[in-house]
């Protein structure tokens, strides 16, 4: 079996299967998003569909850009070793969700429940 490279990128090709997709959705979308305006604004369905195809098309051209720079960011921000760095993210998240959950539990100390962020040995921790 021979592996595949990735030695050249086919420009006319990618733009094509862009277009062919892109279109469609962009459509579908502007459609969608008239009809549904058009219970709001009270404008001629034709102008509505104008104006949601010039957002839209404004907020893919801004897209694009911000992409670019957010892979930037992304290669600044994130450390070298992805695969160790999302090894240890459910970590992570499991003690930020049980330290949220400590927000909703009371200590009991000598009979009163008080809210308290510091938990010291002996009070009993019960949680709500």
């Amino acid at each position: 079996m021979n592996p595949f490279f990735a030695d050249v990128i086919n420009i006319p090709m990618v733009l094509a299967v862009g277009i062919v997709v892109l279109v469609p959705l962009i459509a579908f979308e502007v459609f969608v998003e008239a009809l549904v305006l058009k219970g709001a604004w009270r404008l001629p369905y034709g102008q509505l569909c104008t104006f949601t195809l010039f957002a839209n098309c404004w907020s893919l051209l801004a897209g694009i850009p911000t992409k670019i720079l957010n892979a930037f960011l992304y290669a600044l921000l994130f450390p070298e070793d992805i695969p160790g760095f999302f090894e240890r993210y459910p970590f992570a998240i499991t003690i930020g969700i049980e330290a949220s959950d400590l927000d909703n539990c009371s200590v009991v100390a000598e009979g009163h429940p008080t809210i308290a962020r510091r938990f010291n040995a002996g009070n009993v921790v019960q949680c709500v």
